[in-house]
């Protein structure tokens, strides 16, 4: 579905184009009765951007999928490749304005839970 669909930037800069406050993304797992939701990513090899375009032709062996492409590139190269588009679906998520997010990593570290 297309609502399940999100861009995410790896440079905040490049993020707050886009609105007023940069937001890092934390895509959630949902549990619907004995089914997992699952969440899944997409981004170009050697990062980049989805919008706009780089031109009409998308080329697919250049397109990174999380489950499918393992090997070739990882979700953590991407994350930390400096302007890469990540798509990302998944049916719930948080977003936290990245204002926010150094405590909420040190907050988590300090309860175990990352």
């Amino acid at each position: 579905k297309p609502s399940n669909g999100h861009l995410a930037i790896t440079s905040a800069e490049a993020a707050s184009a886009w609105g007023t406050t940069a937001a890092s993304i934390w895509p959630l797992v949902q549990q619907q009765g004995s089914e997992e939701k699952e969440v899944h990513y997409a981004w170009f090899q050697q990062g980049g951007l989805f919008y706009p375009p780089r031109s009409m032709e998308l080329d697919r062996s250049k397109l990174i999928i999380d489950g499918k492409d393992c090997g070739r590139d990882s979700l953590e190269d991407a994350l930390s490749a400096k302007d890469c588009e990540i798509l990302v679906a998944t049916t719930s998520f948080l977003a936290v304005p990245v204002a926010l997010e150094e405590e909420l990593r040190r907050g988590l570290q300090g309860a175990f839970l990352m």
